[in-house]
């Protein structure tokens, strides 16, 4: 087994980031009005109704309170970033939105509070994002929008793999180990797919669409740029055509008669097996047809018996693993492969 390998960490890049060195303006907490703390319209933790991370989190910041008979940690908030409100008295949030909720659900009026200077809006993403990742992370999705609002504040281009490579160098590890997703997400038309609400740490309704369902609608993209060059052009490219996947999506025009999962990859597969920039793949987009229209041209599978195969060689070679020497390639790998069964069995029947 090979040695774990030490992750390389560009400790100078940390060191550049935007609130590297900041401090609060005083070493003690204070008690703050709940009423004069606003929310950071930007920021992806202010959504405690909608949020599965503050669901997951929620029980654990009741008890501690009914076991305690208060909130230990205090929340991290700055003084207004607008001067005039700044004047009032009044503060934005940055990281303690559940605690904040759980006092309101309560009838508290006031709150104990990590008191900052005044923070631009890169500061703010970049000081949430770390906090954030001492606790339990925000997705990849809810990163990429975050990286969005740093990307304009910067001037970069997200949809440029080297300026989102940039982006994320002084971000923690746990963000960076989201660069791949981070990479494909940035391809992605970030408010259309918003508007089907794109995301595993929010749910807007039942039609979800999830990180893995974005990855193989990703496949299909690919498929047109390298098998429909003329349509790839003439439809406007990534954001286009994930508008349009998104779109469908939202359509249920990947759920008729099969689980979606099942009929985005016949849809990559028939893309790929079709005559180049053939007119029915250019008709699929264009008029957003049901998946069916393409299944029947999607490359056969193999059967299973393949695949148990393949499993049973694989349970017999990790049941002698010691997961604490595994390598990060190792660990990469087995990440990717788990990514890629939990969608495959998750809307499984069983016999």
């Amino acid at each position: 087994m090979a040695a774990r390998k030490e992750r390389k960490v560009d400790v100078a890049a940390l060191r550049m980031s935007p609130i590297h060195g900041i401090k609060p303006i005083s070493d003690h907490p204070e008690w703050l009005e709940i009423d004069s703390i606003e929310d950071d319209p930007t920021n992806p933790g202010r959504e405690t109704s909608e949020s599965l991370r503050y669901q997951r989190r929620e029980p654990s910041i009741r008890d501690s309170y009914d076991i305690i008979g208060h909130i230990v940690y205090p929340i991290v908030v700055c003084q207004h970033p607008d001067e005039t409100k700044r004047q009032q008295g009044l503060y934005m949030n940055i990281d303690g939105h559940g605690r904040r909720d759980q006092l309101r659900r309560r009838n508290e009026s006031r709150i104990w509070a990590l008191v900052y200077p005044p923070l631009s809006l890169e500061q703010r993403v970049c000081f949430r994002q770390t906090l954030g990742a001492a606790q339990e992370q925000f997705d990849a999705v809810s990163v990429i929008k975050d990286l969005d609002v740093l990307a304009q504040e910067r001037g970069l281009d997200l949809s440029n793999a080297a300026d989102v490579q940039v982006l994320i160098r002084d971000l923690p590890e746990k963000v960076r180990r989201y660069e791949e997703d981070l990479l494909m997400l940035a391809r992605w038309d970030l408010d259309s797919a918003n508007a089907v609400a794109l995301g595993e740490s929010y749910k807007r309704g039942s039609n979800v669409i999830g990180l893995d369902k974005i990855r193989a609608m990703t496949k299909i993209v690919d498929a047109v740029q390298k098998f429909h060059p003329e349509l790839y052009k003439s439809a406007g490219g990534d954001r286009k055509l994930t508008k349009t996947l998104a779109s469908m999506y939202g359509d249920m025009k990947f759920s008729t008669g099969t689980r979606s999962q099942e009929a985005i990859r016949k849809v990559a597969s028939a893309i790929r097996e079709l005559p180049e920039d053939d007119a029915l793949v250019t008709r699929f987009f264009k008029d957003e047809l049901d998946h069916t229209a393409l299944a029947p041209y999607a490359k056969t599978r193999g059967g299973t018996k393949d695949i148990v195969g393949v499993c049973g060689d694989l349970a017999q070679l990790l049941v002698l693993v010691d997961p604490a020497e595994l390598s990060d390639q190792e660990r990469r790998a087995l990440t990717g492969i788990t990514s890629m069964i939990g969608p495959l069995v998750s809307d499984a029947v069983p016999a």
